[in-house]
């Protein structure tokens, strides 16, 4: 795979991640268990590697921020990494 190749896939990952923390996020279901990153990967039809660089990379942007097992958001960020995909 070529670098802009991978490049334009995970720009689109990162998208498809990112609106699958904003749904998650935005449900109010206390009961729904918890994604994991293969979960994600499954989801966006890609491979877990991609969800987590797709992650580190919302995180650095600061659309997201991660304490332990949760993700603290930003709506705004993650509403932009989903128009930009």
């Amino acid at each position: 795979m070529t670098t802009m190749t991978y490049n334009q896939t995970l720009q689109n990952t990162k998208g498809k991640v990112a609106k699958i923390i904003l749904q998650n996020a935005l449900d109010n279901n206390p009961g729904k268990p918890r994604l994991a990153q293969r979960d994600m990967a499954e989801i966006t039809g890609t491979d877990w590697h991609t969800v987590h660089a797709s992650l580190n990379n919302l995180k650095n942007e600061g659309a997201i921020k991660i304490e332990g097992n949760r993700i603290i958001i930003n709506r705004e960020l993650l509403e932009a990494a989903i128009a930009t995909a």
